[in-house]
């Protein structure tokens, strides 16, 4: 079927074999998926980053790193397409060349919210957008909670960036727990309405997402550069990312630092950080700063 945008939209009812299979593991899935642009690839890991729609700059932030850095490594992303941090995981994943995939309220023809059409035609061009309502069909409020299922469904694990005590990422983290997914939630600040949800998640048993070298490492997926007790071989890298690299010390600094002393946009430096994270020359020591990787440090 044809769109009114010219893209090619399919249906595939869970006995087929396009069908994502491994939603066939759990109940209660849908027994056909609408899909414009194609599923995530079975063969590759992929990650969901799920939280709040009114989200702090904090959270943008964290959901943007995660998702470049994790896309970076081959990760497929796997969020909502909502305001807040499931626009800005897929947005940090588009900005890293990677992959991505929005489930959404709606029907797959249908960008919700209007606002964000530019991450939908990108998303369609690179991933997919998927749902299980018929197309045309609006974003009700129900439709939400359902689509959940599916974005857990899909990850090998959920990360929620940012949730409030009543949040729909709550229940696709509850979701994920009972399809065996592992879950990860960013700590905030207590005093924080956005963190409330998350810092109870980790109460209950989560693991602290403090970086995305760690998913990656947890994921299998992250690169070693040179031995033990040897200095890491110096990558290809681009001018900006030896600019950045140049200004990373031993001193914690945020992206914001460095893109003042690197003289470059907040963007680029952001970039940056994610080729030097997967690198293995820079590391995370805190969330949001970096520091020189100890085996890249002259002695």
């Amino acid at each position: 079927m044809e769109t009114k945008d010219g893209n090619i939209m399919r249906y595939f009812r869970n006995s087929d074999p396009e069908y994502p299979q491994i939603l066939n593991r759990y109940e209660r899935m849908p027994e056909g998926l609408y899909v414009i642009g194609s599923f995530p690839d079975p063969d590759k890991r992929s990650v969901a980053i799920v939280g709040s729609r009114s989200c702090s700059e904090y959270g943008r932030r964290t959901a943007m790193e995660f998702g470049s850095v994790l896309a970076a490594a081959g990760v497929q992303i796997i969020s909502g397409m909502a305001l807040g941090i499931d626009s800005c995981a897929h947005e940090g994943a588009l900005q890293a060349g990677g992959r991505t995939f929005a489930v959404l309220g709606s029907g797959a023809d249908v960008c919700y919210p209007t606002s964000k059409i530019t991450i939908y035609r990108k998303i369609v061009s690179t991933g997919g957008v998927i749902s299980e309502f018929e197309p045309g069909s609006e974003a009700l409020d129900w439709h939400f909670p359902l689509r959940n299922r599916i974005i857990s469904g899909l990850a090998d694990a959920v990360i929620v960036v940012e949730a409030r005590k009543k949040s729909g990422s709550l229940i696709t983290a509850n979701y994920a727990l009972e399809q065996n997914k592992t879950v990860y939630a960013v700590p905030g600040r207590i005093c924080e309405s956005t963190a409330k949800g998350t810092n109870d998640l980790l109460g209950q048993g989560a693991i602290p997402a403090v970086s995305p070298e760690q998913i990656l490492k947890d994921l299998g997926l992250q690169k070693r550069i040179g031995g033990k007790g040897k200095k890491a071989d110096m990558p290809d890298l681009s001018k900006t990312e030896k600019r950045i690299y140049r200004s990373i010390s031993s001193d914690p600094k945020t992206i914001q630092e460095l893109s003042i002393e690197g003289k470059v946009s907040l963007k680029e430096a952001a970039s940056a950080i994610s080729v030097l994270l997967i690198s293995g020359l820079v590391s995370e020591c805190m969330p949001g700063r970096y520091v020189k990787s100890r085996s890249c440090m002259k002695k």
